[in-house]
């Protein structure tokens, strides 16, 4: 009867030495597996997606943000492709990552400071944002691709602050509003002391509006420029400080003011 006993637990630790090693062997295999799965081409990067970039080529993105393909998928930190990025192209404000296991595909969204206009004081420029902010300083060989923004009076540039003139700062809130074809049309905007607005169209036309009605007005400069310009009027001033209609003077004989339809 003892001996009986005395055998049960030896069969006891048998049985369990034999689930235990069936457990680690298990274990090894599922560790083979993770390791052939990660290191297999479904796991690594094939397509890399770039969304948001207005300023921004979507090439250079690619080049300069830290997911390639061929990495592994595993291998993608969101907050280092966002710190790579932001550190590369300051206009960049955040980066969102999405990663798609499936396709092999990772989508990076920028978010970018909006960049509205240049401003020239003196013989320097600088980009502003949609807030006013001095962005950085720029150089004309650059090529601008914003309107140029000037005053009749001194103002105050400073990098990473607002410009010191409400004025143009108002001007910047108003563009950021208008569609790209009315940027588009714009070459430059001067504005007196006053809060008037000289908006020099491409086409060589003037229109003066009050900078808080910039966007609100824009399409009326516009369609105001086209039926000037198709009546045969020569490139000039047109005053919109008042309603319609609207005064025009042509820039060879400025002295001489008559309102025409």
């Amino acid at each position: 009867m003892n001996s009986r006993l005395s055998e049960r637990p030896q069969a006891d630790l048998r049985q369990r030495r034999r689930v235990r090693n069936r457990i680690l062997i298990a274990c090894f295999f599922a560790f083979v597996g993770v390791v052939v799965f990660l290191e297999s081409p479904l796991t690594r990067v094939r397509h890399v997606e770039i969304e948001g970039n207005t300023d921004v080529p979507a090439n250079r993105v690619k080049s300069e943000a830290s997911v390639q393909p061929g990495m592994s998928l595993w291998q993608v930190n969101p907050s280092a492709v966002a710190e790579s990025l932001k550190r590369q192209e300051p206009t960049i404000e955040s980066v969102q990552v999405k990663t798609d296991y499936t396709h092999g595909t990772v989508t990076l969204t920028l978010r970018q400071k909006h960049i509205v206009a240049i401003f020239q004081s003196a013989h320097q420029f600088y980009t502003l944002l949609a807030d006013g902010t001095v962005f950085k300083r720029v150089s004309a060989s650059d090529g601008f691709p914003h309107p140029i923004l000037s005053t009749t009076k001194h103002t105050q540039v400073n990098l990473g602050q607002r410009i010191g003139n409400s004025f143009v700062v108002q001007a910047c809130q108003q563009i950021a509003k208008l569609s790209d074809r009315q940027v588009a049309s714009v070459s430059q905007i001067q504005i007196d002391a006053y809060g008037t607005a000289s908006v020099f169209l491409n086409d060589g036309f003037e229109a003066d509006v009050p900078t808080s009605e910039l966007a609100q007005r824009m399409p009326d400069v516009v369609t105001a420029a086209a039926y000037f310009r198709k009546r045969g009027y020569p490139p000039g001033v047109i005053d919109m400080a008042g309603p319609p209609p609207y005064r025009y003077i042509p820039f060879a004989n400025s002295a001489q003011k008559g309102n025409h339809r």
